[in-house]
């Protein structure tokens, strides 16, 4: 189990996260269809809806950095809507 420090702060400078890197570690797999965006990996299957792709695939690694650290699915699950509520509305703002 990976055990890193779950940040989007690197050296002072903000999303730094290295998302991708955790997708690929991870084999996560997102694929789109009529319902939005959904992702894939060895652990399990997750929806995301109708969202900008970069937002699904960050809310995809977030969820799974989570479930990595121990966090309950069905937890992970409510952080991961609620960081793409806030990746959208943020967008919605920019």
């Amino acid at each position: 189990m990976r055990e890193t420090k779950l940040d989007d702060w690197v050296d002072g400078h903000p999303d730094a996260w290295d998302y991708e890197a955790v997708l690929r570690d991870n084999k996560v797999i997102l694929d789109y269809d009529s319902d939005g965006w959904g992702f894939s990996w060895p652990f399990g299957t997750g929806t995301l809806g109708c969202v900008l792709e970069v937002h699904a695939r960050k809310a995809a690694a977030m969820f799974v950095s989570l479930w990595l650290l121990g966090v309950s699915a069905t937890f992970a699950d409510k952080l991961m809507d609620g960081y793409l509520m806030f990746l959208e509305l943020q967008e919605s703002h920019a």
